[in-house]
């Protein structure tokens, strides 16, 4: 193996990107696009570099963030490698400060992040198969099941070991990094993702494990030689003693101390700027997660522990611990023996032999292998921006040396094909580059429908080809791939586009006609509409239907088998996983929602024949699209007939006028009775969009139930349609539309407020803005709700305690509206005592839950400060215990009277069931037992608790009588959660959280 420091390219070093001053921190939100190389010098410097690396490195995470973009810069610019990142979920459990997308429709918007962020970072992407369930801490809960109570992990075993032992055999990867390790305090998922990780490792590499390709023919197995995982705290290695293991020549005996430690904070004068500074660019991808950050100068360390290596090396020698590549076998061209004649540093080392006459044997030379190392590095080494196709010959060359080598590869050397490939990949890559090779193609429509006849034009481009020497296709035909049925009616002659003089490219113009029989909308679609994370049709541990229920288990997890013990029957069950339709994305590997058309260009040069391909922005979609505006609408029982609505909005997308549509809509519970209207409408034009109202009525024994409302459309020729898709569309990301059925979830339940002239003051955090909407369903009409709810600005907290005390009975801070990425959240701080004297001045102050705090630990905006870690009440069904003190406050006293069915302290009342994702997130105190009773030595009431998965008891809401009648409250519960999933209880309940202190009959006459 030999060890190569990055070249500094003749000529190139000084043509590099021009860029602006980045704003200083604390300045508006980057538009980080406007830093992006747009495929100029600076990212064919490195493809130039990379010609002749063997190096691949997979990067592993739980969620689309997890990444360590300035690691990924580092590892693709700096040492040549490729480079991959796999999130195992979409993250559609998480919460989003730029929208109201949640569920599926927030995995679409965090995986199109992750496609913007690849856009600096020049890593692939992949998905290994799961669905984020929300947030949990524990390994057990999260993915090993708990042999104690015979609970089963949420996650399953086999799926993503499969998945992640599949992933590994396709991409090949020497070394695996990630910021996940099994035995930590951190999220539930990643610490799944950590021992996966190891888990895979082991499958991946084991010859008697079977993984199929995307054709159904066995991958080989593949041993990865490197897994880094970022160092250990003293202290969580401490919270788990004995159980944290590492391998590397100086983790094996200290687990906190690294093996591994880069500066990315190097500067790098092809990109302008260090690695980690070009990573944050990239990382502010992930806005929909806050993770907003300017680009800083100077040092930035990260640490590795070697987490696990392959069997049977000696991590102590040739550095195999602390660098990434040493002690590997191949890392570049010179390493690389494809056909048992000895690699390029074999030959010369026996040549060295030979000359000192310690060897008879001479080596091979003027071979295929040696005119393609050679070739590459005489390009590279002769490499110069301003000529940049001078060599081109010895690329061109290189490839028919490949031809030849691969030829003779057998057809079951797995690893000698893709290390062939890879190195064709780069080299056809880099001869792209230099001659501008490209093709457009875009279409007259974007959203077409089927039936629709659209104008295709695309453009095969050579803009840097001055001597001829690259052929591009003569006809449309020959570089267009359609979907099966699809045609092309007619065609224009192909034109020369001129450039400064010559020819540049072919422009080729045809009609396209998609058949009426093709309904493959483009767009994930999220079959479930019902949408929370636990549905059935997620494969979170499911199987297909009709296999058999199979748990390949591994040794150290109790009744696991052991992989290697699996049967050939057992793995081809294992596959039946494959087949489960996705929730989010239309293809598991894949995160992108591609156009139904290619261009896949062959291109010549120089003799030799390679492929690029691009897509035009189109999406086949419905002739009409149907969204339902109020999805979830949450009814109070009267004692009489309800009358309410269903707001429908209907796009038109065929071509002119459209008449005579039905709408209506069923309900799915045919027991029910519910009564829907018929609406018969028209739209003008193509594109229109029209909002039709259907009457809805419920009769009055419906009570304490919930049903779907499914709403139709059907044209005058009958045919019908019950879905449609929202358009997901930020400056940062590609557009996407997102497919869901046309669906009112409608639940009727008794609950109310005190009266309708409570007034309610609500200031949005970015977080759960949309609480704010399902209060005002709580007013018994919109015209009461307009008159006394108010969302807050920072001017109106500003104003002093006894004034705001005057215009509200109620003020609402909604969570996270203390983080720094809030926009509300400096005004905040600053009005802090504001509120606290509100509450003293006979108010009441309700906090969702808040994620900041202060240097010393703790919450400020409280009337005694308490301690705020990050723990949770996950087991959204755990049980809950209510004390004495807390049954006496209004919390359960107040207008919706609950009976808490105690027994002790454990309430077995039914408003505690059917609660979704969590309980609580951001509990108070500490990570430590006893925090209920610290919480009470405080002075506050614990409204109620329940225990983390851990086993501790967690205090869900602090509650604390105020001044002159004035209440505060802390809140932990996941309100937006639970109301949007209409929730009986948590209605009930948090319409007595919002009205303490207020005095009424109630809003709702029973009749």
């Amino acid at each position: 193996m030999s060890i190569k420091h990055k070249r500094v390219l003749a000529g190139a070093v000084a043509a590099v990107m021009t860029l602006s001053a980045v704003p200083m921190a604390g300045a508006a939100r980057l538009n980080e696009l406007q830093y992006a190389p747009d495929k100029g010098i600076t990212d064919t410097i490195n493809y130039v570099d990379q010609l002749d690396s063997l190096k691949r490195v997979l990067f592993i995470g739980a969620h689309p963030d997890d990444e360590t973009n300035s690691l990924l810069v580092y590892l693709n610019r700096q040492e040549g490698a490729d480079t991959i990142y796999t999130t195992i979920n979409w993250g559609e459990g998480g919460d989003n400060s730029i929208g109201n997308e949640l569920y599926g429709a927030l995995g679409v918007l965090r995986s199109q992040e992750l496609n913007s962020a690849r856009m600096f970072d020049l890593a692939e992407q992949m998905y290994g198969g799961a669905v984020d369930f929300g947030y949990s801490v524990s390994l057990k809960e999260s993915l090993l099941g708990d042999p104690e109570t015979g609970a089963d992990g949420i996650y399953s075993i086999d799926v993503l070991g499969y998945n992640l032992a599949k992933i590994i055999r396709t991409t090949r990867p020497q070394v695996i990094f990630s910021n996940h390790k099994a035995p930590n305090t951190d999220h539930g998922q990643h610490r799944a993702v950590g021992w996966l990780i190891e888990y895979a490792m082991d499958l991946a590499a084991d010859e008697s494990y079977t993984v199929y390709d995307e054709d159904g023919k066995p991958l080989s197995a593949w041993q990865v030689q490197k897994f880094f995982s970022t160092t250990p705290s003293d202290s969580v290695v401490d919270s788990y003693e004995g159980e944290f293991t590492a391998v590397g020549a100086k983790s094996s005996k200290d687990p906190t101390v690294s093996d591994l430690v880069l500066d990315l904070g190097t500067y790098d004068s092809v990109l302008g700027m260090s690695y980690d500074e070009w990573g944050i660019l990239g990382r502010n991808m992930h806005k929909c997660q806050k993770m907003i950050g300017t680009p800083v100068k100077g040092e930035s360390d990260r640490a590795y522990i070697l987490k696990k290596a392959a069997p049977g090396v000696d991590v102590t020698k040739n550095d195999f611990s602390t660098t990434v590549f040493c002690g590997l076998d191949v890392v570049d061209l010179r390493d690389w023996n494809p056909i048992g004649t000895g690699s390029m540093n074999n030959r010369a080392d026996m040549a060295k032999a030979a000359e000192s006459g310690k060897s008879y044997a001479k080596p091979v030379t003027g071979d295929a292998l040696e005119t393609l190392v050679t070739n590459l590095e005489q390009f590279q080494d002769g490499f110069s921006q301003k000529d940049v196709t001078e060599n081109a010959k010895l690329l061109t060359d290189a490839l028919k040396a490949l031809d030849q080598i691969e030829a003779k590869i057998p057809a079951d050397d797995a690893d000698n094909l893709e290390y062939a490939r890879r190195i064709r990949d780069h080299i056809t890559k880099v001869l792209q580059e230099i001659y501008a090779i490209d093709v457009d193609i875009s279409v007259d429509d974007t959203d077409v429908h089927p039936g629709q006849t659209v104008t295709v034009t695309a453009t095969a481009w050579a803009r840097n080809d001055a001597d001829g020497e690259v052929t591009l296709p003569s006809s449309a035909s020959e570089f267009l791939v359609l979907p099966s049925g699809w045609q092309i009616v007619s065609s224009q002659p192909a034109k020369n586009v001129q450039s400064n003089g010559r020819n540049a490219g072919k422009q080729f113009v045809c009609q396209v006609k998609v058949p009426e029989s093709y309904k493959t909308y483009t767009g994930p679609y999220n079959a479930p509409y019902n949408e929370p994370y636990t549905n059935d049709a997620y494969p979170n541990g499911g199987v297909k239907e009709g296999a058999t229920p199979n748990t390949p288990k591994a040794a150290g997890v109790e009744g696991h088998q052991d992989p290697a013990q699996m049967t050939a029957a057992m793995v081809e069950n294992q596959n039946a996983y494959e087949d489960l339709v996705f929730g989010v994305t239309t293809n598991p590997t894949d995160p992108y929602s591609h156009a139904p058309i290619q261009a896949e260009m062959d291109v010549k040069t120089g003799g030799v024949t390679y492929t690029i391909e691009n897509e035009p922005e189109m999406r086949v979609v419905p002739k009409l699209s149907l969204l339902v505006e109020n999805e979830s609408s949450m009814l109070k029982y009267v004692g009489e007939d309800i009358h309410s609505t269903i707001e429908v909005t209907i796009r038109n997308n065929l071509k002119g006028a459209t008449g005579d549509i039905q709408v209506t809509a069923v309900p799915e519970d045919t027991t029910s009775g519910i009564q829907v209207s018929t609406k018969t409408v028209s739209i003008a034009a193509e594109d229109q969009t029209i909002t039709v109202t259907l009457d809805v009525t419920i009769p009055k024994t419906y009570k304490d139930k919930s049903t779907a409302l499914v709403v139709t459309a059907t044209l005058p020729n009958g045919e019908f349609f019950s879905e449609g898709y929202e358009v997901i569309d930020y400056d940062h990301i590609n557009t996407q539309n997102y497919y869901k059925k046309a669906v009112q979830n409608v639940t009727v339940a008794e609950y109310q407020l005190p009266t309708d002239d409570i007034k309610i003051g609500f200031l949005k955090g970015g977080s759960d803005d949309f609480v704010y909407d399902y209060i005002k369903g709580m007013y018994s009409s919109a015209d009461k709700a307009a008159a006394n709810l108010k969302e807050l600005s920072t001017s109106d907290i500003a104003k002093s305690g006894a004034e705001l005390a005057k215009q509200f009975d109620t003020i609402i801070i909604g969570k996270t509206a203390l983080a720094d990425q809030s926009p509300v959240s400096s005004a905040l701080r600053s009005s802090m005592q504001n509120l606290i004297d509100y509450a003293n001045a006979g108010g009441n102050l309700v906090l969702h839950y808040q994620n900041w705090k202060q240097s010393d630990g703790t919450m400020p905006l409280a009337p005694v400060p308490f301690t705020l870690g990050n723990s949770n009440i996950n087991k959204e069904d755990c049980d809950v215990y209510v004390s004495d003190a807390a049954a006496a406050t209004p919390f359960y006293t107040g207008i919706n009277k609950i009976d808490l069915q105690r027994e002790g302290e454990l309430s077995k009342a039914s408003i505690w069931d059917g609660w979704t994702q969590q309980r609580c997130e951001w509990t108070p105190g500490t990570a430590a037992a006893g925090q209920v009773e610290a919480m009470e030595a405080l002075g506050y009431t614990v409204l109620f608790e329940g225990q983390d998965p851990e086993g501790q008891m967690r205090p869900a809401i602090l509650y604390k009588d105020m001044e002159n009648g004035g209440h505060y409250t802390y809140s932990a519960v996941v309100w937006d959660r639970q109301l949007q999933a209409l929730n009986p209880g948590a209605y009930k309940l948090y319409a007595n959280l919002i009205s303490m202190g207020t005095e009424g009959t109630g809003n709702v006459t029973i009749k």
